[in-house]
């Protein structure tokens, strides 16, 4: 029985820091998805310059930005787009 009893010390102690490690990982994941999210919103807003033709034109967001993490604020949001003078 001691042995058994070793075994399932150790097999506990190597569960208990697999979940430490499992749940820093999350956290660093959080914090880059966060960062990421940040990104995508801002590179939405610098693209909303640009103008592809007289008529008015809408291009929504992709659902994958929009699903990364949390939703992002700007859901739904619609980039209205331009025609240049050709």
């Amino acid at each position: 029985m001691e042995v058994y009893d070793r075994q399932v010390g150790e097999a506990v102690v190597q569960m208990n820091q697999v979940t430490q490690q499992n749940a820093a990982l999350v956290e660093e994941m959080a914090a880059a998805a966060t960062s990421l999210k940040g990104q995508a919103l801002e590179l939405v807003q610098s693209v909303e310059v640009f103008r592809l033709g007289q008529e008015q034109h809408s291009a929504p967001v992709p659902e994958a930005a929009q699903q990364a993490g949390s939703r992002l604020p700007a859901q739904g949001l619609h980039v209205p787009l331009q025609r240049l003078p050709a």
